[in-house]
């Protein structure tokens, strides 16, 4: 849904054009479609991100061990 602002420039999506402005311009731009490059790069990339996702995870739950030991220490 594209909306019009005070100076009567689009902003949006529009059936099968997105409309913008560029240094005061009205820019009407087709429909993106993202890629999903499969290079072994990328790959890479895509592996060492999962491997610090599921790190910080269980981190975060030995972290969370340690908080509620303290807690319980702390109350005896």
């Amino acid at each position: 849904m594209s909306k019009i602002d005070s100076s009567g420039m689009e902003h949006g999506k529009r059936g099968d054009k997105i409309y913008v402005v560029l240094n005061g311009q009205q820019v009407k731009k087709g429909l993106y479609q993202p890629t999903n490059p499969r290079s072994p790069a990328q790959q890479k990339h895509r592996d060492k991100l999962a491997f610090v996702n599921r790190l910080s995870a269980q981190l975060a739950d030995a972290v969370n061990l340690g908080f509620a030991r303290v807690a319980e220490d702390y109350k005896k």
